[in-house]
């Protein structure tokens, strides 16, 4: 394996670009398929991230799509058919 670059990206702002733009992306698309006739046929998307600044971002676009809202006691609660669609998980280790 010859010339096989490690990383996709080259640095920490083009890949917090790339990771933005595919949050942005995913989510509309997800709330766009949930509204759509088929929900059930809906992706469900898992983001991966070191950061919190990335969590808040794809809760951020959840909040824009109205997949999450305020409850009754000021929490962010998820929508029912958001439910198993879109999980989060914190990675360990240095990203650059």
């Amino acid at each position: 394996m010859q010339n096989i670059p490690r990383r996709l990206t080259c640095s920490k702002p083009s890949t917090d670009l790339a990771f933005n733009t595919s949050v942005s992306t995913l989510i509309s698309t997800l709330a766009a398929q949930l509204a759509g006739p088929r929900p059930d046929l809906a992706l469900t998307v898992f983001f991966g991230t070191h950061n919190e600044d990335s969590v808040s971002r794809v809760i951020g676009e959840m909040k824009t799509h109205g997949l999450v809202g305020a409850g009754y006691d000021g929490r962010l609660r998820i929508r029912n058919d958001v439910l198993g669609k879109v999980f989060i998980a914190q990675l360990y280790g240095k990203p650059f």
